[in-house]
């Protein structure tokens, strides 16, 4: 029922065109964190408040969409490779929290809302199912780790990028650790990235 699709970069224009015509296709060139990201500044006051250990690294986690539709079955992977790696973890719930407090009992467990530039910018690794937290993530400079079960257009733009590694065996988790926990990425193309909303703004109006 479309008229004029929107739409980011990494998804090819082909997609669209079939149903509403070339000239109806507007391509921007950014990913859509992007928009408020540019907006934000790193504020490590509630980093520095976390009971952790400065002599480890730090290892924020994230599970995957597993009661989504798209998603076929919640795996054990992640849960078990983070059980053998000696860091601090902290872990963002998907949904609720308490089955992960019994999975990690000594983890920290971010159970409030709360602006994730005050937590990504400042991880060794980010270890994450889903795809919003790992674009946050790869923006800030911090290594992603994807265990997800599928590859979004996006998720290959950031895999290409070198800004992520997708993991999908405890194995593969632990070896990525070890080469990239700790190494801030550099030639960050999201960095790069400005989201112009006015003039997509304007094309809609339009």
């Amino acid at each position: 029922i479309s008229t004029r699709i929107f739409h980011p970069f990494v998804v090819p224009r082909s997609y669209f065109t079939h149903f509403v015509g070339d000239e109806n296709v507007y391509t921007y060139d950014f990913l859509d964190p992007v928009i408020y990201l540019q907006a934000q500044t790193p504020d490590d006051s509630f980093f520095k408040t976390l009971k952790i250990d400065k002599s480890k690294k730090t290892v924020v986690f994230r599970e995957e969409e597993y009661k989504a539709s798209y998603v076929t079955n919640k795996t054990k992977f992640a849960y078990n490779a983070l059980k053998n790696i000696d860091a601090n973890l902290i872990v963002i719930p998907r949904y609720e929290s308490s089955h992960l407090k019994e999975e990690f009992p000594h983890a920290i467990i971010v159970e409030e809302k709360m602006d994730l530039s005050k937590l990504l910018p400042f991880a060794d690794i980010f270890i994450g199912g889903g795809g919003t937290i790992n674009i946050e993530a790869c923006y800030w400079g911090t290594p992603v780790i994807s265990t997800r079960s599928f590859v979004a257009h996006y998720d290959k733009f950031l895999i290409d990028s070198k800004l992520m590694f997708l993991a999908q065996t405890e194995g593969e988790i632990i070896k990525l650790y070890k080469e990239h926990a700790g190494k801030r990425l550099t030639n960050n193309v999201l960095r790069e990235q400005h989201a112009d909303v006015k003039s997509l703004v304007d094309e809609v109006i339009k």
